[in-house]
């Protein structure tokens, strides 16, 4: 029987927030701190990430078990679990025995696994981000939604140490547990795992820190030497023996099988897709920090990694927010041209206003947020989850306060030495024609900057991508723009030099993409790579026609009617209310604007 460490050293490749669920008089949402007041990544949330990502690969991989379909996947009835990760990380439903798949009594256990706490080495202080909704039509910032906000957050490059210990076992439960565990650890050493808030948004990637590897340590304590040191040490695992290609060989060993169609809809792991792109600005960019600003004398600065003015960023939640804006009008515009009338267009807009909600409940609102429209009108509670049917196309992207999204967008690093640019601006009195008395202001803005993003989208449709495709198409023709006064000049991008990699378990998943195979295995994680960039862009142009063909078929195909049970109860997203978005256009474009405002 052996007691075993595994050791794992990861630096953020972004910045980095795990709230601690308060805020005070500096910021709305601090990182979380103990006693001491040291940052502090919690054992909780650290295991919460593991097991996430252990419960999408356990139904993939080749393990001996009678469940490999956690119940937290396919339906929580109350019970006990009895599967492989249930096993591990502990039970999620520590209550009344239950059977398994071959009628054996499953009883509920606590974790084999220990997740310590993580803290960063020295003194690494927090740095203040702010952020703000934006209104879809006017492009700026929401005022009805009231949704300014900032938020501590830890700067990139931050190393922690993930330190983990797992229970003395059977032979062969302990091979089970550590190919599950090896897997699992390789999606953090890839870089293709996120932790703490807004995830989606920019924050808390990480990865592997440069030229080191998990450490593998145990303890035979059926060896006397061993079992010694491992009872008269309070830290005995300096001692232990080490193995350092553990995770290459548990890597080897692991075997991955088939998903079947219940482990595709449950969620359970088949693909990925990473797209890394360029976004060079041909004149001035600018992204507000007011914490910037008070630090630099300027009334506008640009946000920056922790204060240092070398590596200004862009941030995930603005670069997101304009990707899903581009792709907002698009799917309106097709939605538009395929609607007859005004009631056709209200029930088949396949995208909502994700910061438009309706004061009160006989108060409906143009373009009213799904989250808003299923309380309001009582298709789901405040505390249900929400499926494919309760949301619009964009919610299913981009997510929804209801459900995460599986589109990552990180924050966006510097290439290069940044420019800076003073600039003044003066507001004119249309009266006088002369300079409006104390509408004076200056910013300092980056020039010709060029920023490298990276998108991230976990088991992706052929539909998303399609979506997706169409949406950076338009940046990469210059048409997008990113940050603070875009009707003056300012913020204008144009994507370039993009390279995508397309993550498949094996030729199934690889299909369901529209791809012809799996491609070559990755030697350092269970999945087969294909790698696609810029110059090979026209031999792919058949397989994204085909996603956009999707695309556009599931956007001819989507209606937000309710349909209704035995219950009579609405099952899926209402209709929308109201719709204001083509202003005095509504006329000509429906031919009954009494219709388009009833």
């Amino acid at each position: 029987m052996n007691n075993r460490q595994i050791t794992v050293p990861l630096v953020t490749r972004t910045g980095l927030h795990v709230g601690a669920g308060r805020g005070d008089a500096v910021t709305d949402a601090l990182v979380r701190r103990d006693g001491a007041g040291r940052p502090v990544l919690p054992g909780t949330s650290l295991a919460g990430a593991l097991r996430e990502i252990a419960t999408r690969l356990a139904p993939r991989l080749d393990l001996p078990s009678a469940r490999p379909l956690c119940k937290a996947l396919d339906g929580n009835d109350g019970k006990p679990c009895g599967c492989v990760v249930c096993q591990l990380f502990g039970d999620i439903n520590p209550g009344q025995p239950s059977e398994d798949n071959v009628g054996q009594t499953v009883v509920a256990t606590a974790a084999r696994l220990w997740v310590y706490d993580a803290y960063p080495p020295g003194n690494t202080s927090g740095w203040i981000r702010d952020g703000v909704g934006i209104e879809r039509a006017a492009r700026v910032a929401h005022r009805k939604g009231r949704v300014k906000f900032d938020l501590e957050t830890l700067p990139p490059g931050t190393k922690f140490e993930l330190r983990l210990e797992l229970e003395a076992g059977t032979p062969e439960q302990q091979a089970v547990e550590e190919k599950l565990i090896a897997a699992v650890l390789a999606e953090w050493a890839a870089g293709r795992t996120a932790i703490g808030g807004r995830t989606s948004r920019g924050l808390g990637s990480l990865k592997l820190q440069e030229n080191l590897t998990p450490v593998y340590r145990g303890f035979d304590l059926q060896q006397q030497a061993d079992l010694l040191a491992w009872l008269s040490e309070d830290d005995p695992w300096p001692r232990a023996q080490t193995n350092p290609g553990w995770l290459t060989a548990r890597l080897g060993g692991a075997r991955t099988q088939p998903a079947n169609l219940q482990a595709r809809q449950a969620g359970v792991a088949q693909s990925w897709v990473r797209l890394t792109v360029d976004l060079a600005a041909p004149g001035a960019l600018l992204v507000n920090s007011p914490v910037t600003s008070v630090l630099s004398g300027f009334d506008h600065a640009p946000l920056l990694a922790a204060g240092d003015r070398d590596h200004p960023v862009l941030p995930g939640s603005g670069l997101k927010g304009a990707l899903r804006s581009q792709a907002e009008r698009i799917a309106r515009t097709l939605a538009t041209q395929a609607a007859t009338d005004a009631t056709d267009f209200l029930e088949t807009c396949p995208v909502c206003s994700p910061v438009m909600s309706r004061p009160k409940p006989d108060q409906p609102q143009p373009q009213e947020s799904c989250d808003s429209l299923l309380e309001a009108l009582g298709v789901l509670k405040s505390t249900d989850d929400a499926g494919d049917r309760h949301l619009c196309l964009a919610c299913q992207l981009f997510g929804s306060p209801r459900r995460g999204s599986r589109l990552r967008v990180e924050d966006a690093s510097l290439v290069g030495t940044p420019k800076y640019k003073p600039r003044d601006f003066l507001a004119v009195d249309r009266f006088t024609g002369g300079g409006a008395d104390q509408f004076k202001f200056d910013a300092a803005v980056l020039w010709t900057p060029r920023f490298k993003v990276v998108l991230y989208l976990e088991n992706p449709l052929q539909w998303e991508l399609g979506w997706l495709v169409l949406a950076l198409r338009d940046f990469q023709e210059g048409l997008g723009t990113v940050g603070f006064g875009a009707a003056k000049g300012f913020g204008r991008v144009e994507a370039e030099a993009w390279r995508t990699e397309f993550g498949c378990l094996d030729d199934g998943d690889a299909h369901a993409l529209g791809l012809a195979g799996k491609g070559t295995r990755d030697p350092r994680s269970l999945y087969h790579l294909q790698i696609v960039d810029q110059g090979e862009a026209q031999a792919w142009k058949q397989i994204a026609d085909g996603w956009v063909s999707r695309f556009v078929a599931q956007v001819e195909a989507f209606r937000t009617t309710s349909r209704r049970d035995a219950s009579d109860r609405p099952q899926s997203l209402p209709g929308l209310p109201t719709d204001t978005w083509f202003g005095t256009g509504a006329k000509q474009l429906y031919g009954n604007e009494e219709a388009v405002h009833a």
